[in-house]
């Protein structure tokens, strides 16, 4: 049977329809965060989509996926999950990067590990509910809230640990706490204590979440209890876990450090594991010199490895460490970036150029004034998809007097076709 929201909340029509064909291919689902706020808030594309998937359906979603223009994505090694994949598409009607965080199993824990997983993925798929509102499934409202807790406790570390020893705090957020109102309106304690028998084996010495809301001061009684109740689902033992933890925390810092001060790419987010693409921009801008390309950066950026080159100097550089050698030594150094980035898999975007013929972009977007002549543009287009024809150039034509805004969507919805 077709699901389909009765009246249907604001959202991405993208996703309504991607939801609508899951359920037309029997997809099992369910959003991990059912609060109409959030959901609002993730289908509208203001932030990631966190779902659970059948494990077994993992090469049918894909394919269906593919069909909506969702794309994988690899999280840098510091940053990956163990059963999480990210999938990506550009909603052409927002312009907006969607973030569909796909769980085959419920992986959570300390940050930058995630080292347990709670095996209760089939029962959660099982139980899930219908929303009417939004035509989506979710979690059941007291699976939610003994989770977070969950995953609340599992977060705290012995860094943790010692500024409650010092300050008697654990900060919880506003969101937090407001999560936690909005699940216990929507629950009961039978429907609590339900969840806690299906998570924890001896759940009678944590069955003060019943009755008890988020707090500091819960959270500090709680988590010895809960984390003991969990050791069950751990990936690793205590001190592999303490060992991956620091190394992958200190990894994926100094990469995100080293990535703003240096002018070479470093990965720090996620990368195309299909191949690096490069972006050329040339021609006459309408525009402001970097307007184009600090926009393209605010859309990819939040999620993927962009790295940005300019080419006529290096005033407009993020970076100036460069900024010290020659002008030749700059350009040779720049070229050589440019293929290193392009190898590692991020979206490298080159402005400004000329001489493209030595670092063979995989698109070129040539700006011309509304009063060039056809010919010239056409004979430009020639020109380039010669040169690279080997490497399969694809040159686009952009009108530099028209909107920011059209001109914006043109480039975005091209790019995203070649990644």
């Amino acid at each position: 049977m077709l699901e389909l929201a009765t009246h249907r909340s604001p959202g991405l029509k993208s996703l309504a329809t991607l939801f609508e064909a899951l359920h037309e291919k029997g997809i099992r689902y369910c959003h991990l965060k059912g609060n109409p706020q959030h959901l609002r808030v993730s289908l509208s594309g203001e932030s990631d989509i966190d779902v659970l998937f059948d494990e077994k359906q993992k090469d049918t979603l894909e394919t269906i996926l593919a069909t909506f223009g969702f794309k994988k994505f690899v999280a840098i090694k510091s940053k990956q999950l163990k059963d999480v994949v990210d999938f990506l598409t550009l909603d052409e009607t927002s312009g907006k990067v969607i973030h569909l965080h796909s769980y085959f199993a419920l992986t959570m824990g300390e940050p930058y590990l995630k080292g347990y997983q709670v095996s209760i993925a089939s029962h959660l798929l099982g139980n899930r509910v219908f929303n009417e509102e939004f035509g989506t499934y979710c979690i059941p409202p007291a699976y939610e809230l003994v989770l977070m807790y969950l995953t609340e406790s599992l977060k705290l570390t012995r860094r943790h640990f010692i500024r409650i020893h010092v300050r008697n705090k654990i900060y919880v957020s506003e969101k937090e706490f407001n999560q936690d109102q909005w699940l216990r309106r929507n629950t009961t304690p039978a429907e609590i204590e339900e969840a806690l028998k299906a998570i924890f084996d001896n759940y009678l010495r944590i069955d003060d979440i019943v009755t008890s809301g988020l707090s500091s001061r819960q959270l500090q009684k709680l988590a010895p209890s809960i984390k003991k109740a969990a050791a069950r689902y751990r990936v690793y033992s205590p001190l592999l876990s303490l060992l991956l933890r620091w190394k992958r925390e200190i990894s994926a810092r100094f990469r995100r450090n080293l990535s703003r001060i240096v002018p070479w790419p470093v990965l720090s987010l996620r990368f195309n594991p299909r191949g690096g693409i490069v972006v050329a921009f040339t021609g006459t801008y309408y525009y402001e010199k970097s307007t184009v390309t600090d926009l393209l950066q605010l859309t990819f950026g939040k999620k993927l490895d962009v790295y940005t080159v300019t080419f006529d100097g290096t005033s407009a550089d993020t970076h100036s460490v460069a900024n010290i050698l020659p002008r030749a030594w700059q350009r040779n150094l720049k070229m050589r970036n440019v293929q290193t980035a392009r190898k590692y898999g991020a979206l490298v975007l080159c402005d400004r150029c000329s001489g493209i013929k030595r670092y063979s972009p995989n698109i070129v977007f040539h700006f011309i004034k509304a009063s060039a002549s056809i010919r010239n543009a056409a004979d430009t287009i020639n020109e380039y998809s010669d040169k690279h024809s080997k490497n399969k150039c694809r040159v686009v034509t952009i009108d530099a007097n028209k909107p920011l805004s059209e001109v914006m969507f043109v480039l975005k919805k091209k790019i995203w076709e070649i990644l």
